[in-house]
């Protein structure tokens, strides 16, 4: 596609973007929060990071509810500043194209 190209069209007929978003969205949470206690731990306890793993891995399933509210937050603020980039690019667009056209000698 950056060449110019099309890609075959057997190569993406089973693709479905959905799906793979589903699936590693959440994973992907997972994965983050789950050793988010581990630090403190190592640092207050003075825990091997293998057993500090251990009990973050439990302490943020008891605190799943404060996890998801985080996930939550993030999830709106990434796309309130998506938006508002998307319609700062299409006014700079919008701004860029009545210029050309008002300074002829350009």
């Amino acid at each position: 596609m950056v060449l110019g190209t099309k890609p075959p069209a057997n190569g993406v007929r089973g693709w479905q973007p959905g799906r793979s978003g589903a699936a590693g969205g959440p994973a992907f949470t997972c994965r983050c929060w789950l050793p988010s206690f581990a630090p403190a731990l190592s640092a207050w306890r003075n825990l091997p990071a293998l057993q500090a793993l251990f009990y973050s891995f439990f302490a943020a399933l008891r605190n799943w509810r404060a996890f998801i509210s985080y996930s939550f937050a993030l999830m709106l603020l990434s796309l309130a500043c998506s938006v508002a980039l998307f319609v700062l690019a299409l006014l700079l667009r919008g701004l860029l194209a009545t210029s050309r056209r008002t300074h002829s000698c350009w």
